[in-house]
C-alpha cells in the first residue's frame, strides 16, 4: 500500500499555527527578513574561513539556498517556541512544600495563598510571570541555569498589561520537581546568581540537585562573582557552582550558544524524535492489520494521504484525505507509545 505521512512537517506547522496565534495577542518573534540577514552573514563568515583554511565550503554554500534557509528558520522558531514554553510553568495540580526559613510579608499573604491555590488546583501561572514574558527570544538566566522560577504575587490585573498581575516589589522564587512546587523565599528582585537560593535547596530540598552533582569532587575552589556568572549565562553559557563542599552543574539543564534553555532546545529534538517513531508504528500497525481496518471500515484501501488535525495530551486526530478515515490514537503518558489506535470513516 502506498502511504503518504510526514508527522514532523505536519508537526512543526500546527507550531508556527500556534506562534502566528501568539503574535496576535502581543508576543514577538524574530522576524524572517531580520533572521535571513543575520545568517547570511554568519555563514559568509563561514565560508570566508574555510577558504582561508583551503577546506571546502560547498556545504555552507548549500545553507545558503532560500529553500534551505526557510527550513532553517522554520526550526529557530519552534525552538524558540519550546524555550517560551520553559519559561511558564506546567499547570498541572502540584502538592507546595516550604523552606524551612520561609517568610511572608503581610501585605503578600493573600497574593501567595492565591498563588498556592492556583499551583494546587492546576491553574496557569502565566499572570505571575516575568513581565517581559512576551518576548520570546528573552533570556531568563537563572531558570535556563538553575532551574528556578520567580513569581509575581498581585491580585489584581496589571495596568499595562491585564494578562498579567499587577507587579510586586518582591517576588517568590521557587522550583518544581515531579508534582511538588518548592517555596524558596519571598524577596526582591535581582537575586539571579545569588548563591543563597541553591543553599536553601541544597539545604531543605537536597532530591533537586542530585542528578547535578559531581561525584567525588569535594571542597572545590570557586571565585565566580554574581556578575560574572549572569554576563557568562548572557553569552550563552553555564559554569558548574560551589555549594558548601559540593559541585554540582546547572540544575535546570544549562544555556546553550544561543542564549536558549539546553533542556528547552533537547525538548524540542526529543519531541521530533518521538513523532518519527509515531509515525513509523502508524506505518506498521496499517500494513499489519490492513485487512481488519478494511474490514471495519467496509472499503478496499489502495493508497492513504495522513494528515495530523490536532494533538493534545496524550490524545492525537489524524485523517487520511484521500479515504476520508479518521484515526484516533492515545499516547501512553510519557509518550513512548502507542496505547490505543481506531480507524472510522
Amino acid at each position: 500500500m502506498e502511504i503518504t505521512i510526514n508527522l514532523i512537517n505536519d508537526w512543526k506547522n500546527k507550531i508556527l499555527l500556534k506562534i502566528n496565534e501568539l503574535k496576535t495577542i502581543g508576543f514577538t518573534f524574530i522576524e524572517y527578513d531580520d533572521w535571513k540577514a543575520q545568517k547570511i552573514v554568519d555563514y559568509k563568515n563561514r565560508i570566508n574561513t574555510l577558504k582561508k583554511e583551503k577546506k571546502n565550503f560547498a556545504n555552507v554554500e548549500k545553507l545558503l539556498e532560500e529553500k534551505s534557509l526557510k527550513n532553517k528558520f522554520k526550526s529557530e522558531l519552534i525552538i524558540t517556541y519550546h524555550n517560551l514554553l520553559y519559561k511558564i510553568p506546567e499547570s498541572i495540580p502540584r502538592k507546595v512544600k516550604y523552606s524551612r526559613d520561609f517568610k511572608c510579608p503581610t501585605y503578600l499573604r493573600k497574593g501567595l495563598d492565591n498563588l498556592e491555590k492556583k499551583i494546587k488546583n492546576g491553574e496557569s501561572l502565566y499572570p505571575h510571570v516575568s513581565r517581559g514574558i512576551q518576548a520570546s527570544t528573552m533570556q531568563d538566566g537563572m531558570l535556563f541555569d538553575w532551574g528556578i522560577y520567580h513569581l509575581h504575587l498581585g491580585i489584581e490585573p496589571h495596568k499595562d498589561k491585564p494578562y498579567l498581575v499587577e507587579t510586586t516589589a518582591e517576588i517568590l522564587y521557587l522550583t518544581f520537581y515531579k508534582d511538588i512546587a518548592f517555596f524558596l523565599c519571598i524577596d526582591n528582585h535581582g537575586k539571579w546568581a545569588d548563591l543563597d537560593l541553591l543553599k536553601i535547596i541544597k539545604n531543605d530540598f537536597p532530591e533537586i540537585l542530585e542528578n547535578s552533582k559531581f561525584e567525588n569532587i569535594h571542597n572545590p575552589e570557586q571565585n565566580i562573582t554574581e556578575s560574572e556568572r549572569i554576563s557568562i549565562r548572557k553569552a550563552g553559557g553555564s559554569t558548574s557552582t560551589s555549594i558548601d563542599g559540593d559541585l554540582y552543574f546547572s540544575p535546570g539543564g544549562g544555556i546553550n550558544t544561543a542564549g536558549r534553555s539546553t533542556k528547552a532546545t533537547m525538548n524540542y529534538i526529543q519531541s521530533a524524535i518521538i513523532w518519527e517513531q509515531i509515525q513509523k508504528k502508524i506505518i506498521e500497525i496499517i500494513n499489519e492489520k490492513r485487512s481488519e481496518i478494511e474490514k471495519n471500515i467496509g472499503i478496499s484501501i489502495s493508497k492513504m494521504h495522513i494528515k495530523l488535525l490536532s494533538f493534545e495530551n496524550e490524545n492525537i486526530e489524524l485523517i487520511d484525505t484521500e479515504n476520508e478515515i479518521k484515526i484516533d490514537i492515545i499516547m501512553e503518558t510519557d509518550w513512548r507509545n502507542i496505547k490505543n489506535i481506531t480507524f472510522d470513516k
